[in-house]
């Protein structure tokens, strides 16, 4: 937090040296508010995967957890084994299903000049 308030303390003098027009030290700050976001981000994010990899794998190694890629935001969803089965059982028997011989997607892919 020191370093953050430091490097504002710095991006103001500058601004006030380099006598901008108010709406360019205006995009000064918002860039230098970007950087300062995506970085404690960063921070955030790495201090969170210090704990969720050893948790993961004590989950997996006791075997009566599904543990899955989520869909979206680069995301892990962890399950009760039996209840994730169910569900899929259910899908399966509830909805309908056409058997593929081949994996479409690299025709997909071809159709929609991917």
């Amino acid at each position: 937090m020191n370093g953050t308030i430091e490097l504002i303390k710095a991006t103001e003098i500058a601004i006030q040296k380099a006598e901008p027009q108010e709406t360019e030290g205006n995009l000064i700050r918002q860039g230098v508010r970007n950087i300062i976001q995506r970085h404690k981000h960063h921070i955030i994010h790495l201090n969170r995967m210090k704990w969720i990899k050893p948790t993961i794998q004590r989950l997996q190694d006791k075997k009566n957890f599904v543990i899955l890629s989520a869909d979206k935001e680069n995301s892990t969803v962890i399950l009760n084994k039996i209840e994730y089965e169910k569900k899929v059982m259910n899908l399966l028997e509830t909805c309908d299903h056409v058997e593929v011989k081949q994996e479409p997607t690299t025709e997909i892919k071809k159709l929609c000049n991917l």
